[in-house]
């Protein structure tokens, strides 16, 4: 993950939290935010397999989350 990833979603995450707040969201725009959501998690579980590996004292970090972390980190 590189400072512009992280600068990019605290950007977005700062938007989406404001029109929230203010009562501008739309239905559109929550379900692009899911969609994104379900691909970026898709993909790190893709992923997270290799990272376990490459990872060495750290390999407890990627493992699979349970049903019940998924959805708690759903709604962050």
């Amino acid at each position: 993950m590189t400072v512009e990833t992280v600068i990019g979603y605290v950007e977005a995450l700062n938007i989406a939290l404001g029109r929230t707040l203010g009562g501008q969201g739309d239905g559109a725009l929550l379900e692009r935010a899911r969609a994104i959501h379900r691909a970026s998690t898709a993909d790190y579980l893709a992923q997270s397999g290799d990272l376990a590996t490459e990872a060495g004292q750290l390999t407890h970090l990627f493992r699979e989350p349970t049903l019940q972390q998924q959805f708690d980190q759903a709604g962050r």
